[in-house]
């Protein structure tokens, strides 16, 4: 007999997870078009899902949301998306109202940079840690340096992240010692440059409660939205990686589905009406799993990786399966790789398909829009079309980083200078709702204009074209209608990401 709720007036059904299902529309082989729900919200693909990492990224993604837009999912950095939304002040006060639309109409995905927690990069994982705060930042730094107070200053930092930081403490020195916008050092104690680099992979070999609290941090954030869910941090699995390495991937997309299904019992138990995230069953994986020799029997391989998904899924729980491949587009172009990738990608769409969900590929940019044609649902990329965080915080000297890449339709992401040469040979871009067809010349002297007004909206533009062309291919019966768009583009002189 089921275990009544408070009200006595209805049975608590401790079992029942996000409900999720996946309509398809219409399917040619492995490339469809149709919708599915996520945490109570419809969503249509095939679908892009920009990364918002910045003030900038929230402008764009407002600013492009009109009525008839696409309603694709956002993917958002947990611990600050609330504060990176008010340090717009213009968002606040003119605004308001479509940011309330957009919260209400959007499903929101809570992801970390799984780089901060794989590579040495102290500066940018210790602002990510201070949630990008820069009256935090100052403190830290002044504790750090000033007061020669370690203990302290890591101590501003969530367990989790400060694990991280520990290790890299005297190279974040260093590095901080060494920025050029630095001209007088604020303490008598200078850094030495560290003899060795500091290893990062090994952290996770130590991680126990700190994951717990890392995982609750990113359910009670997501929980606070109408419609979201989070994507847990796992360590990357490299074709050497070990069974014990394995079996942590495992427990810990296990650990995030008991929690969640926990926080539902008790929400329903207790008769509220509190929202409950649900998590993606996340994988990291490096291109290694996809060679040539990763299908020994001690290697993690393609087929082990199928094994652990299908071990770790919760279909009570994970509203679907997050694929992160790290550098997709280098893997892609060995052709032992390409073929193991597809071979993981069409037997996980095969699993999540026959248990209602749909696959996302966060970080996978232009070489992941061919994996559509492969049981894909969603791509994703930074609106920057940056691959990763930057390595250290502050923008660039470089012209061509300042300014990002800008994806162009039937073209692909061309860079800075790429792109004046375009104009300067074709006067003009292909059209794209809501941006105009060149850049004024405020918007090419000033990079921070140039990101926020155009080649951020851009983005968002072109792949909403582009995917539309996708759909109406897949309407018509087109075999690889994907790969048949970056044909193409490749064959009319455009990029090639094949």
């Amino acid at each position: 007999m089921p275990r009544l709720s408070p009200d006595k007036s209805k049975p608590l059904d401790e079992e029942r997870g996000p409900e999720g299902s996946i309509k398809i529309e219409k399917k040619v082989e492995a490339a469809a078009r149709g919708k599915c729900v996520l945490v109570k919200r419809e969503v249509s693909f095939p679908g892009f899902v920009p990364e918002v990492k910045g003030p900038e990224d929230w402008r764009a993604v407002i600013r492009s949301n009109q009525a008839d837009s696409p309603k694709w999912p956002i993917i958002l950095p947990s611990g600050h998306w609330e504060a990176l939304m008010r340090s717009i002040p213009e968002i606040l006060r003119v605004y308001e109202p479509s940011l309330a639309q957009l919260i209400q109409s959007r499903h929101f995905i809570f992801y970390d940079p799984p780089e901060l927690f794989r590579f040495v990069m102290p500066l940018t994982l210790i602002s990510f840690g201070l949630r990008a705060s820069v009256s935090q930042a100052r403190r830290f730094w002044t504790l750090a340096i000033e007061e020669d107070d370690k203990e302290s200053a890591l101590g501003m930092l969530p367990e989790f992240e400060r694990k991280f930081v520990e290790p890299q403490w005297d190279l974040a020195l260093w590095q901080k010692y060494k920025q050029p916008r630095i001209k007088e050092w604020p303490s008598v104690k200078k850094p030495a440059k560290p003899e060795s680099t500091p290893r990062v992979d090994g952290v996770w070999d130590s991680i126990d409660q700190e994951y717990f609290s890392k995982v609750q941090e990113a359910m009670d954030e997501a929980s606070i939205l109408p419609s979201a869910s989070f994507i847990p941090l796992v360590p990357v699995l490299k074709a050497s990686s070990s069974e014990q390495r394995r079996a942590q991937v495992r427990q810990m997309n296990r650990a995030a589905a008991y929690l969640s299904r926990q926080r539902y019992k008790l929400v329903n138990w207790s008769g509220g009406q509190t929202n409950v995230a649900w998590p993606w069953l996340s994988l990291y994986i490096d291109p290694s799993c996809c060679d040539a020799g990763s299908d020994d029997k001690a290697a993690t391989g393609v087929e082990k990786i199928s094994e652990l998904a299908k071990a770790s899924f919760d279909s009570k729980a994970h509203v679907g399966i997050a694929l992160t491949v790290y550098s997709l587009g280098s893997a892609k172009k060995d052709s032992t790789r390409k073929e193991r990738l597809i071979w993981l990608v069409e037997d996980l769409d095969e699993f999540a398909s026959s248990r209602g969900v749909p696959i996302l590929l966060p970080r996978s940019g232009y070489p992941g829009l061919e994996l559509l044609d492969y049981g894909v649902r969603f791509f994703s990329s930074l609106l920057s079309g940056a691959a990763t965080y930057p390595h250290s915080r502050g923008m660039s000297d470089r012209e061509e980083d300042q300014y990002g890449k800008t994806a162009v339709y039937r073209v692909g992401d061309l860079s800075f200078e790429e792109l004046k040469d375009y104009l300067t040979a074709n006067k003009e871009l292909p059209p794209v709702r809501g941006v105009p067809s060149r850049p004024t010349d405020l918007m090419m002297k000033d990079p921070p204009t140039f990101r926020a007004e155009f080649s951020k909206p851009a983005r968002l533009g072109t792949h909403a074209r582009e995917l539309d062309e996708i759909s109406k291919a897949i309407d018509k019966g087109t075999r690889r209608p994907a790969l048949r768009y970056l044909e193409d583009m490749a064959s009319a002189g455009g990029k090639s990401y094949l």
